[in-house]
């Protein structure tokens, strides 16, 4: 995929202010680890005042952890919000961190199995939308040239800054349409990161539970990993409770996945999320509405 050309579009006015958060960034970026987050911390808690996500974040942590008191998912609405706004910094990391302070960062945990995994050919990472989930990708690509599955953004900035920055982290990144383009690359033999938990529409999809809830989850991973006859690795991230380190744990590659039934599929892919979740809760990306489209019940949002 080519990739856009800057162009004096990028300059006009309309766009100063992204470019000055861009200088800011690159700045913050520079500083320590502790500073990053502490940054990251304070992006969060005046995230807590966009009452629009700061609403569904609190529906979603009360209907995924309905045994916590009120204050204790209010408590965790607000952590997820500062995870949020670390997640944030790490993603300007993922652009702008030089490699040797990235190598620094990383702690990998069960690599033989993606290992195990590229030795029989193409290889679906199965991952989630977590918060440090970007910067996963960069330390990720310090170990191998790994595909990525990506969304292309609506601002055209935005949209310049990735598509310039995106080699970083994978050698080739196929638009999330482009099922042709990501069976080619299991095919040529390179794991492909996929975050397959946020359902956008009906087609692939199944109503199954997600932390005890009915959700409308892709059933898309079973249908890749036997167009593109790939092993299917677990593969999750999560910010160390000191904020010093990311681990990277890779599961064992799931066997009889796909197994012909795309809702039994999509349970155990949920299964694995859920398992994920335990090791850092605030850091799923709860901000999204992972409890909207369910079949014959209201929209809780």
């Amino acid at each position: 995929m080519s990739r856009p050309r800057f162009s004096a579009a990028l300059l006009k006015p309309k766009h100063w202010g992204i470019w000055f958060l861009f200088g800011l960034l690159w700045l913050v970026v520079q500083m320590p680890q502790s500073v990053r987050m502490a940054f990251g911390t304070g992006v969060g808690k005046l995230a807590w005042n966009l009452k629009s996500r700061r609403h569904i974040t609190e529906v979603n942590i009360r209907l995924a952890y309905p045994d916590l008191s009120a204050a204790e998912q209010e408590q965790l609405a607000r952590d997820h919000l500062i995870a949020v706004g670390r997640g944030f910094i790490e993603m300007a990391m993922c652009w702008w961190l030089a490699e040797w302070r990235c190598r620094g960062l990383v702690e990998y945990q069960g690599k033989e199995h993606l290992e195990a995994a590229l030795k029989e050919g193409g290889v679906i990472m199965l991952s989630a939308h977590f918060t440090p989930l970007e910067f996963s990708g960069r330390l990720l690509a310090l170990e191998h040239d790994i595909a990525a599955m990506f969304r292309p953004s609506e601002n055209e900035v935005l949209n310049w800054a990735w598509s310039k920055f995106r080699g970083k982290v994978a050698k080739h990144a196929i638009p999330r349409d482009d099922v042709r383009g990501m069976i080619k690359r299991l095919k040529e033999g390179y794991p492909v990161w996929y975050a397959a938990d946020q359902a956008t529409a009906f087609k692939y999809t199944a109503t199954v539970p997600f932390m005890g809830e009915p959700a409308l989850t892709n059933t898309s991973t079973s249908r890749f990993a036997k167009l593109g006859k790939a092993k299917v690795v677990p593969f999750f991230v999560h910010r160390r409770a000191d904020n010093k380190k990311y681990i990277l744990k890779f599961g064992e590659a799931l066997d009889n996945y796909p197994s012909g039934n795309d809702a039994a599929d999509a349970i155990r892919m949920n299964q694995l999320i859920e398992k994920a979740i335990e090791d850092a809760p605030e850091q799923y990306f709860w901000l999204h509405r992972r409890y909207k489209n369910r079949d014959g019940l209201a929209d809780p949002y």
